[in-house]
């Protein structure tokens, strides 16, 4: 792993111990029909946000401590408009209750791992939360996650 992975993975590690309080997907909606399955990640851990995605070599985790922003954020143009109905919009949807996410809430992030593809590169991370293991990783120029021993098809 490069420096750069090694600065991820320490900044990811900061966060072992703190209770997570709500997590995120960024999806894709259209026509009232969402898709949430391949977006972004957002753990959040009181007002502190971890947020995974993909790097633009669409193979390497990417890994912010900002919030994902609305570019179609109310209120829309008229041209903004017309390219959300006829296009859709991405959109961020709390995921905090759903099954297997519920189980993480409250609980402290206990171990980060790293993920590492023959080649070196961070492609994701296991993260595990009490009892639960989840690996977020980029398989595909998207964001999987994985529950328990499943891990990415590589691994497999």
């Amino acid at each position: 792993m490069n420096a750069r992975h090694m600065d991820t993975l320490q900044q990811l590690r900061s966060y072992v111990g703190r209770r997570i309080t709500k997590i995120e997907r960024l999806g894709y909606e259209f026509r009232g029909s969402q898709d949430i399955d391949n977006g972004d990640l957002q753990v959040w851990f009181n007002g502190d946000v971890l947020r995974f995605g993909v790097c633009s070599d669409g193979e390497s985790l990417r890994v912010e401590e900002q919030p994902w922003k609305d570019p179609f954020a109310a209120p829309l143009s008229e041209e903004n408009e017309r390219y959300v109905e006829t296009h859709g919009r991405s959109v961020l949807v709390d995921v905090s209750a759903e099954p297997g996410f519920d189980a993480l809430i409250g609980q402290p992030l206990q171990e980060v791992l790293p993920l590492v593809n023959e080649f070196g590169k961070l492609i994701g991370v296991s993260l595990h939360v009490g009892p639960t293991v989840v690996d977020v990783h980029v398989e595909f120029d998207d964001l999987h996650l994985t529950w328990g021993d499943t891990g990415p098809t590589w691994r497999r």
